[in-house]
């Protein structure tokens, strides 16, 4: 009986060893040349110049900025200048979340606490005033 666990636990360890060797085998394969011959599948292929590289893109930019990262880019500078219309007031970040934003601003005043929800309250209306799809939070330092 002990010699046959012992051929089974060989056998086993075998089998392991088989397969250990065809999977680093399979994963050593040179992956610095493609296996297909002849053009690559694009997604979106645009204009390519062939070269002795192979086919290279003319237009180097190939991630445009989506629309939503452009409509951000234009609505974060209205919800800058709509703040700081506001006298005393520089915009120091405006963070997207989704249809929120945070807008950090710095006051050239030292303000107590009602001041700063009071001064708040009015670059927040003057950026709704600007551009009312936002959901916005003014913080005040």
């Amino acid at each position: 009986m002990r010699e046959l666990n012992h051929k089974v636990v060989r056998s086993i360890g075998t089998v392991f060893t088989i397969l250990l060797v065809l999977l680093l085998t399979a994963c050593g394969q040179n992956q610095t040349e493609s296996l297909q011959e002849g053009p690559l599948n694009v997604n979106n292929p645009g204009q390519f110049e062939t070269t002795e590289e192979g086919n290279v893109p003319i237009e180097q930019n190939t991630t445009p900025l989506s629309t939503e990262q452009s409509n951000q880019n234009q609505d974060k500078q209205t919800i800058k200048e709509a703040a700081e219309e506001v006298p005393g007031t520089e915009v120091t970040s405006v963070t997207f979340d989704g249809k929120k934003v945070r807008v950090t601003v710095r006051v050239e005043e030292d303000l107590n606490s009602d001041e700063r929800i009071a001064w708040s309250n009015n670059i927040k209306s003057a950026i709704k005033g600007a551009t009312n799809q936002y959901n916005v939070q003014v913080i005040v330092n």
